[in-house]
């Protein structure tokens, strides 16, 4: 009997052994596909800013060539393919830099930050939503406070944003994404941050445009605060 017992501890051991090693070599693979992706992204949007590259090709997309509308002149933005490249945000205080994509399924946000299909694009009115891992690329949002800048570049211009709220909801609670009259930005991830498993809620980063367009300009005065 103790024999018995002794083997199947045996076994029980190399088999969690096992599993332990799929799982880490599993998360490095994951962890690797979405840096190859993001210095994927970076080069193309590098490369789109110099002018240098038309008509790109990122994951199998091919991507719009570079044309450079006047400011004045919004683009026609029609909706994107998924995992289509949009752009970048960066939110220097917190060293948060990611290249964004169009989509949220698993496959997407393991590449980067994605795009919310149906809300507005970057440089419009209304509610630009982006959706990231809370353990990978949008992890940094743990440092996050309120009147910190967020930066949004696409291929129409470079867009700041002044964060004015910060709160937890449920994940049903989908109107943090609802349409809006004024250009906004709202970062989902998921709460807890250190939390293993299923997160049970939402942090949401709610930001007003402050800034926006190729020079880049920001007001150099915002009235009342939050």
């Amino acid at each position: 009997m103790r024999a018995m017992v002794k083997a199947v501890l045996h076994f029980t051991e190399r088999l969690l052994l096992m599993i332990g090693l799929l799982a880490l070599g599993w998360c490095g693979f994951v962890l690797l596909k979405g840096s190859l992706y993001q210095r994927a992204g970076w080069e193309a949007l590098s490369q789109r800013a110099e002018g240098s590259v038309e008509g790109d090709v990122v994951d199998g997309i091919r991507l719009p060539p570079v044309g450079l509308p006047p400011v004045r002149v919004p683009p026609v933005r029609l909706p994107l393919p998924r995992r289509s490249l949009v752009g970048s945000v960066e939110i220097s205080r917190i060293g948060l830099a990611a290249v964004i994509w169009e989509g949220i399924d698993d496959d997407t946000l393991e590449r980067g930050v994605g795009h919310v299909p149906g809300t507005a694009a970057p440089g419009d009115a209304g509610n630009v939503g982006l959706a990231g891992h809370r353990d990978t690329y949008f992890r940094a949002l743990r440092k996050i406070r309120l009147q910190d800048r967020i930066r949004l570049v696409t291929d129409h211009g470079s867009y700041q944003y002044l964060v004015e709220s910060i709160e937890v909801v449920r994940p049903q609670d989908i109107w943090v994404l609802d349409a809006s009259q004024r250009p906004i930005l709202t970062l989902v991830t998921c709460y807890p941050f250190s939390l293993v498993g299923r997160a049970p809620h939402r942090f949401i980063v709610r930001a007003r445009q402050v800034g926006g367009g190729r020079s880049d300009k920001v007001e150099k005065t915002v009235r009342g605060g939050i």
